[in-house]
């Protein structure tokens, strides 16, 4: 190949030919200095080839760049929509853009009485508390994709949490039971989970919900005396 080409490597060494008089190293050689650069292939498991080893030159000395096989980070970029371009498409788009809306930044009228928080660190401490429990795919969590414990979440995410709101996040719970008990359905990655003879049955997928609620709840239970 001519002209200079990006490539994802591990390695980079230097390497001299075994014989250097034979007409084969002098052509590869030859090749090599004059800024062209040659792809190995290396037989993979199956029926395919993968670009392995690559040979070219830098600053008149042979080299050989380890490639790596591995999909690279850079080489296909997730996509945040239905399309080419990423293999993660579920992203929770919706959710994050109403997380950047309830957490703008706005001008500061000046400290008010009993104002102990400077806003920057009001509005850090909203973010990360926002963002303890946050996961950034639909096929990664149920809760965030259950109308009925929105309000809990919402809840949980306060500064403080009133007798009122403890009482909220209980009848929420009740709720949550009640589904259990009739059987209903689960939406999210557990509705079609079928793994093993237990993966697919309603307890199993609502022992996991209750493990992702109970893991949201310890993370903001040292909000408040009445998150705890």
């Amino acid at each position: 190949s001519a002209g200079v080409e990006l490539h994802h490597s591990s390695g980079a060494y230097r390497i001299t030919p075994t014989e250097v008089n034979s007409r084969q190293s002098s052509c590869l050689t030859n090749f090599l200095l004059s800024g062209r650069s040659v792809m190995l292939e290396m037989q993979k498991r199956s029926s395919n080839k993968t670009m392995s080893h690559m040979l070219t030159s830098h600053g008149g000395e042979i080299f050989i760049h380890t490639l790596s096989s591995s999909r690279s980070t850079l080489e296909d970029p997730p996509s945040i929509s239905e399309g080419p371009g990423g293999r993660v498409t579920d992203y929770r788009i919706p959710d994050l853009a109403h997380l950047m809306r309830t957490h703008r930044l706005a001008p500061w009228p000046g400290p008010s009485t009993g104002e102990t928080i400077k806003p920057n660190a009001r509005a850090k401490q909203m973010l990360d508390r926002a963002t303890k429990v946050f996961p950034t795919t639909l096929s990664s969590t149920t809760i965030f994709q259950m109308p009925v414990v929105a309000p809990m979440i919402s809840l949980l995410q306060g500064d403080t949490l009133t007798e009122e709101g403890v009482a909220e996040c209980q009848k929420i719970i009740y709720s949550l039971i009640s589904m259990e008990t009739k059987g209903e359905t689960l939406p999210g990655p557990l509705a079609g989970t079928s793994t093993g003879k237990k993966g697919g049955r309603k307890d199993e997928q609502f022992r996991l919900m209750f493990t992702e609620l109970e893991k949201f709840a310890l993370c903001h239970s040292t909000h408040s005396v009445g998150h705890y």
